[in-house]
């Protein structure tokens, strides 16, 4: 009966190590694709200078820089337009309130709503006017940042796509810093 107990517990301890081992190579093949903070590269950029009271195109990019193709949910992008404050706009550390519209959307995203990147590829936003958004007529250094840390939604298989509402699966998003001085 001893020999039996002891058997039982050398059992369930490989089994178990076994399980531990299979989850953290899981995770590790996710965070080379889903989860990685990497995956996806962002870029902002615009003219550094403009005067006070005219446009300020903004260019935005995304990257992926994975191995796989990404279907990544346009919400909250410029790629679907202006529909939400997503972008911190600050004058001398004072941020400027958005003041364009605010869309209401129901879950899940259609699949209309996603787009393909293929791996290693970029995909570049149409332009936009940047101050027809927020109150860019004050002359002074503005600092401009994407402020989402997260894309909506995205699937490495359109398969997958359109989601329920418990299936969404967000991806970490880093953009750099943009300056531009406003001049009188």
């Amino acid at each position: 009966m001893k020999k039996l107990m002891i058997s039982f517990s050398v059992l369930s301890i490989f089994l178990f190590m076994f399980v531990l081992s299979s989850c953290n190579n899981q995770s590790s093949a996710s965070n080379d694709q889903s989860s990685g903070s990497n995956v996806l590269g962002c870029k902002i950029s615009a003219a550094k200078e403009i005067k006070a009271g005219k446009p300020l195109p903004l260019q935005f990019e995304l990257t992926n820089n994975g191995k796989k193709d990404i279907y990544v949910c346009r919400w909250h992008t410029p790629f679907e337009g202006i529909r939400n404050s997503i972008f911190r706009v600050t004058l001398n550390g004072e941020r400027i309130r958005y003041s364009g519209r605010m869309a209401k959307r129901r879950t899940p995203p259609p699949m209309e709503h996603y787009m393909h990147i293929k791996a290693k590829e970029s995909k570049t936003a149409p332009s936009f006017n940047l101050a027809k958004h927020y109150n860019m007529s004050k002359p002074g250094l503005y600092t401009i940042t994407y402020s989402r840390e997260t894309l909506f939604d995205h699937s490495y298989s359109a398969e997958d796509l359109p989601r329920t509402n418990g299936g969404l699966q967000r991806i970490p998003l880093k953009c750099n810093e943009l300056k531009v001085r406003v001049t009188p």
